[in-house]
């Protein structure tokens, strides 16, 4: 069995703590925030998972099988469940969304009124960029769906939108943090990372949001 700890160590354990809240109330601390900020609450102790909350962000396993839905991806590859390859998802179904809905509107009508089955893949070069090129739009249109339809700031993010971070720094796609400064009154200036645009300088703000990826109003990275 563990012993209770001295009381030297409950001191360094409080000091640290203490020491942490103030260096955010003073400014000093760069939040850094993942997906895992819209995570719901765990289970007890014995009880099954909660179901998601529909006002967050779809995680990446939710996300996929929602993309493989909208195409052909589970009659394909049967024995690769889409929550476990998401990056393979999102991949076809840039590659497939158009041939996959051409393929779906013949077997729902063409098919019947005798029209040509339509092709299961490009005919040439210039096609094949066309398609990849209005399935990309497609996929970023899905995901912004996804993390903005109906979403809302959870206590979580309204109560770190209240403390005193100078700087954060997000791989998150959603705007639910910057809604969350807006709600606590605060003004956020927002970068978002480019690599193959020149380096943006960033408005004086107290407060500045830089999102490593992507964001919602911009193509998908």
């Amino acid at each position: 069995m563990n012993s209770a700890p001295n009381p030297s160590q409950r001191r360094a354990t409080g000091d640290g703590i203490d020491q942490i809240a103030a260096s955010v109330r003073s400014g000093q601390v760069v939040l850094f925030l993942g997906a895992g900020v819209h995570a719901s609450k765990p289970a007890l102790p014995g009880q099954p998972a909660p179901p998601p909350d529909p006002r967050r962000p779809l995680f990446a396993g939710a996300l996929a099988e929602a993309l493989a839905r909208e195409t052909r991806w589970t009659e394909r590859f049967p024995n690769k469940p889409p929550k476990d390859h998401f990056q393979r998802v999102a991949l076809y179904y840039e590659l497939s969304i158009i041939l996959d809905e051409q393929l779906k509107d013949w077997e729902q009508k063409g098919k019947d009124q005798g029209l040509l089955q339509p092709q299961d893949r490009p005919g040439s070069a210039t096609e094949a960029i066309d398609l990849r090129h209005r399935g990309r739009a497609r996929l970023a249109n899905a995901v912004q769906r996804a993390v903005t339809v109906g979403k809302t700031p959870s206590p979580a993010l309204c109560a770190l939108a209240e403390l005193n971070f100078p700087l954060i720094m997000t791989t998150n796609y959603d705007r639910l943090f910057e809604d969350a400064l807006l709600m606590a009154g605060k003004n956020p200036t927002t970068a978002v990372y480019q690599p193959r645009q020149p380096r943006a300088r960033m408005i004086p703000s107290k407060t500045r949001l830089l999102k490593i990826r992507s964001s919602s109003r911009s193509t998908v990275t």
